[in-house]
């Protein structure tokens, strides 16, 4: 991700594996661990080894411990509440995957359909649909509302739910690469926007996704809503998601005290090129080329070599 000049990458896991490649890799890393479980004791050993990792893996300049329940159908509704008080408390963030497909939205509000098929024995015989539609369903758990979730697609929402979003104070993060590659429905954009809800681009995973090229993700952003325009869709890209995951305490972009995270590009035949912001960025976005120079926090990573980042070091 390095070589498309990304510098802060928000991860989610629900085990260890990753956590030394990330390490190696210099990139900062705000990781997620996912719990999942709605039976007992598989939500209780979830969250104990959550809490294991963290104890494990104590944070670092460039590695920073968040957590995600998984989603309102496969997390318990008292290990929602466990992860929001935790993520309060230690002034941390906290994750959910919410309204991602038209099939959640059956099982929550039916407790039928193809879903309920698929988890089967992992929501148990005692499991009962809330009846509600996905955010309210969130909304009715006791979680710190000083601490509002980052919801992860919210693709399916109903009309009066991007209200009570707007009320609640979440923020989302769209990823139009998978998008596309599930063939979906426009995603609702100006809904967000409208409101006032922050949104923010991912690539979900290369198992949803061609490459992991926040360049492309922009691209494909623009093309599908182009009265959004490139320097909004970078925002969403890189500034506005790092001042999120940072806190407002933590400044982000060219200010004093900010991190001197930077990247450049060697653009063909850009030599005295001037115009309008948009145009250059077009013109940025639209190479493939891998950037010249990448920094993080005042120090150079290769962005142009191959991470191979399971192997030995």
């Amino acid at each position: 991700m390095a070589e498309s000049g990304t510098t802060t990458v928000l991860d989610i896991a629900n085990t260890d594996h990753a956590w030394e490649p990330s390490r190696r890799s210099g990139l900062r890393v705000h990781w997620f661990r996912e719990l999942l479980g709605w039976r007992w004791p598989a939500r209780w050993v979830s969250w104990r080894a959550a809490r294991r990792s963290w104890s494990e893996h104590p944070d670092s300049d460039r590695l920073i411990a968040h957590v995600s329940p998984h989603a309102p159908y496969s997390a318990h509704p008292r290990l929602i509440v466990k992860a929001a008080k935790w993520a309060y408390r230690h002034g941390k963030r906290w994750g959910i995957h919410l309204a991602e497909t038209v099939e959640e939205l059956d099982l929550l509000a039916t407790g039928g359909g193809p879903m309920r098929d698929f988890l089967g024995d992992f929501l148990g015989r005692n499991w009962r649909p809330s009846r509600l539609v996905a955010l309210e369903h969130l909304a009715q758990i006791s979680w710190p509302r000083a601490c509002p979730p980052l919801l992860f697609h919210a693709n399916h929402l109903t009309a009066r739910e991007f209200d009570l979003a707007a009320r609640l104070g979440v923020a989302v993060v769209h990823c139009p690469g998978s998008h596309r590659y599930y063939g979906r429905t426009t995603f609702p954009l100006a809904e967000f926007l409208s409101r006032g809800i922050p949104v923010f681009l991912g690539t979900d995973s290369l198992a949803s996704n061609q490459r992991l090229d926040m360049r492309r993700e922009v691209r494909l952003l623009v093309e599908m809503h182009p009265e959004v325009g490139c320097e909004a869709a970078l925002r969403m890209a890189g500034r506005d998601a790092a001042a999120w995951l940072s806190g407002a305490a933590a400044p982000v972009g060219l200010t004093p005290g900010a991190p001197a995270d930077l990247w450049w590009w060697r653009l063909p035949q850009s030599r005295g090129l001037a115009g309008p912001t948009e145009a250059l960025l077009e013109r940025l976005l639209s190479t493939s080329e891998a950037s010249s120079e990448v920094w993080i926090a005042g120090q150079a990573v290769p962005a142009r070599r191959n991470l191979n980042l399971y192997s030995s070091p």
